[in-house]
């Protein structure tokens, strides 16, 4: 770590243990705007799970998806869905809103929609990006020998 996080050395501590340490700093001391938009920048933890929710919502990132939707196009449980949307939401990359109740819904309870925000959208695609070039590159068309084989 070097330039401004080289004073934030702590053994053992990852990179995030002194991003977070140099954020703390700036934010008491209200460095630059800069320095502050780049503390608020927000990564998650990309599972799989959340990839296919993600993806589902960069088909379309200004549509709203309500919740059975997701479920349906992310294949996903219920289990897994909600409280992912939730901590979503919490970190503000994702906005949701209850529709209004219908005359003609049939007794169907109103649906709550979910979007990603602008920081959101943003955060997706550079996850999404670091995932694809973290992948193992596909070997279209090659043949490798097996594992401990002698070919």
């Amino acid at each position: 770590m070097d330039g401004i996080l080289g004073t934030y050395r702590i053994p053992g501590a990852t990179m995030a243990v002194a991003v977070a340490a140099f954020c703390t700093e700036a934010a008491a001391f209200h460095y630059s705007t800069y320095v502050g938009y780049m503390c608020r920048l927000r990564t998650v933890k990309l599972t799989v799970p959340l990839e296919r929710v993600l993806r589902v919502f960069l088909d379309d990132p200004s549509a709203r998806r309500y919740g059975y939707d997701l479920m349906k196009a992310a294949r996903l449980p219920s289990g897994t869905l909600y409280p992912m949307l939730a901590r979503l939401q919490d970190q503000g990359l994702v906005a949701s809103e209850w529709e209004a109740q219908r005359d003609d819904a049939g007794g169907r309870p109103p649906r709550k929609y979910y979007q990603l925000t602008g920081e959101g959208i943003r955060v997706a695609r550079v996850e999404l990006a670091q995932a694809a070039l973290a992948a193992p590159r596909s070997t279209h068309g090659m043949t490798q020998p097996a594992p401990g084989s002698t070919r």
